[in-house]
């Protein structure tokens, strides 16, 4: 099986090869500049060799999954479990260089993904296994794993019961996502979003039990963070509990109510007032307190007095008029549909003015204020997967003209149940942000802030539109030019030297550091060229995690 698994890999493109040499190349830079010798080695044992050893048999093995996977989409398993791991290492490598104390949880946070990244590739080939058996090999892998984590870090590990109960936990969050949004994710995306989702939740949990006092939760948790990135945190998971207890338990029942609820549920309308209520309700009784318990603050007066300032208050004015220019944006899109979905050229167009509308929002953000642009980007980011969930369940009375509209700007990455690059280039533009606090570190902000503006804003824009006005020579079995790759790097190169002079706080670079600046960013635009997934997800973490771990960049 082995051998028919390496002749499949071999006759198909060579995108999955560079996809995961890039992946295992800047996953062995990570593991050699973590300071810490312990987590380096747990880093370097899990997730580069695991990708290494089984992602040529995890990816030929996800294609004989009955799992309905995004349409056209190749697998990127070895990719999609390295990106968190390797973003958690930027993050800790940041907080090493500014001395920051309590870094134990990183530190566990990065064994504990590695061992879930280590545990989806190996599943896959479990999965060749007959039914009887599959379940078996994975738990038996699980637990090997997770003792084989618990030993590199027996002082940090409060017990081995913390990394494999929780490792479980992920796998029937990664089950539970694939069937609740079917068609919506390649096997790499599926695994990024699922450890997202369940570090978010993890972490956020252990803060609320300790604050309510109800267990004790090991000393390695009980670490300072910024008040901001905790608002955030609980105001994503609050978003992403609507879903799971309010909008798909109606969703179910309307389709075949029972009888006690048929009166309830008759209308569209009157089913769908029942959601509101319960949103509305629960943002008020639920949502609201779990902020002032987390936040320990009164959440009413701390709002006003974190935006009485002029700077503050000047943005929020101009996010508002970010936002009517993206109403305008849709309704003129929406209005020229025929012609758009008739064109790739004039869809392309349309959905890159919104990379440069993000462009817009996000780089004054950066510059006056990062703390306000953190919270806009949580409460963004709540108000979109909520109306997600709307447009997706045609809730009444904006669901549907939601869909209507969305559908405009789609293309294939978009087929299944879900519309999430619009979600995803938020969460893009917004990473960076969340990985290098300003506001936990208290230092000027790095070049590695503006990754999701240099990736995405300017990065891929480039790439796509030059690519396919003036790309005459495409990369080896890709749709990707060779010139719209070089225009990628090009344009973000000149707006890294813009933002030298534009950003006081950036330290002046040295020419070696430019070189290595070069370096990630010719990195980051192969991966462009090369990845099968969504650009918006995969290419800010990556571009992030390179430039903060070159030599001198930091």
């Amino acid at each position: 099986m082995l051998r028919t698994a390496v002749r499949q890999w071999m006759q198909d493109s060579n995108a999955h090869s560079v996809e995961i040499r890039l992946a295992s190349l800047c996953s062995l830079l990570a593991g050699l500049l973590l300071r810490n010798r312990v987590a380096s080695s747990v880093f370097l044992a899990a997730v580069p060799i695991g990708t290494i050893i089984f992602a040529t048999w995890s990816e030929y093995s996800v294609r004989r999954w009955s799992v309905p996977f995004r349409k056209g989409a190749r697998g990127g398993l070895a990719l999609g479990s390295t990106i968190v791991p390797l973003l958690l290492v930027a993050a800790c490598s940041c907080a090493e260089t500014h001395k920051a104390r309590n870094l134990g949880a990183l530190y566990y946070y990065i064994c504990l993904l590695s061992v879930c990244s280590l545990v989806s590739m190996i599943s896959t080939v479990c999965w060749l296994a007959p039914p009887p058996n599959h379940y078996g090999l994975v738990a038996f892998s699980s637990v090997l794993l997770s003792a084989v984590g618990y030993g590199f870090l027996p002082d940090i590990m409060p017990s081995f019961w913390w990394l494999l109960l929780p490792v479980w936990t992920y796998m029937v969050v990664t089950a539970v996502l694939f069937s609740m949004l079917p068609q919506s994710f390649s096997a790499g995306e599926g695994v990024i979003v699922s450890q997202a989702i369940f570090l978010l939740f993890f972490d956020v949990g252990l803060h609320t039990i300790r604050r309510l006092g109800v267990l004790d939760v090991p000393r390695i948790f009980v670490y300072s963070r910024g008040t901001v990135p905790l608002a955030c945190e609980v105001l994503v998971a609050y978003a992403l509990l609507v879903g799971v207890f309010i909008v798909w338990p109606w969703q179910s029942m309307s389709s075949s109510p029972p009888r006690v609820l048929q009166s309830l549920v008759s209308s569209t309308q009157r089913w769908s007032s029942v959601i509101w209520l319960a949103i509305v309700t629960s943002a008020i009784f639920f949502l609201l307190p779990w902020l002032q318990l987390v936040m320990n603050v009164s959440i009413v007066i701390w709002l006003f007095q974190f935006l009485l300032s002029p700077t503050r208050l000047i943005l929020l004015a101009y996010w508002l008029v970010c936002l009517v220019v993206a109403g305008v944006i849709v309704i003129r899109g929406h209005s020229q549909r025929k012609q758009i979905a008739a064109d790739k050229w004039q869809l392309m167009v349309a959905r890159k003015k919104f990379h440069l509308l993000a462009v817009a929002i996000y780089v004054p953000g950066l510059l006056l204020d990062q703390e306000m642009m953190m919270l806009a980007s949580g409460i963004a980011m709540c108000t979109f997967i909520i109306l997600e969930y709307i447009r997706a369940l045609r809730i009444w009375p904006i669901g549907a003209q939601l869909n209507v509209y969305l559908l405009s700007f789609v293309d294939g990455r978009d087929s299944g149940t879900a519309i999430l690059t619009h979600i995803y280039l938020l969460l893009g533009f917004a990473l960076p942000c969340f990985a290098y606090p300003l506001s936990h570190f208290r230092s000027a902000p790095k070049l590695a802030t503006y990754a999701g503006v240099l990736a995405l804003g300017f990065g891929d824009a480039a790439a796509s539109l030059c690519g396919m006005k003036w790309g005459r020579r495409q990369w080896p079995r890709m749709d990707k030019t060779v010139e719209g790759t070089l225009a990628s790097v090009v344009v973000q190169l000149v707006v890294c030297y813009c933002l030298y002079m534009l950003d006081s706080h950036l330290s002046a670079m040295s020419m070696q550091s430019w070189c290595l600046v070069a370096a990630a960013v010719v990195a980051g635009s192969l991966m462009e060229a090369f990845t099968g997934q969504v650009d918006n997800l995969v290419l800010p973490p990556y571009l992030f995690s390179l430039l903060v771990l070159i030599k001198n960049t930091y």
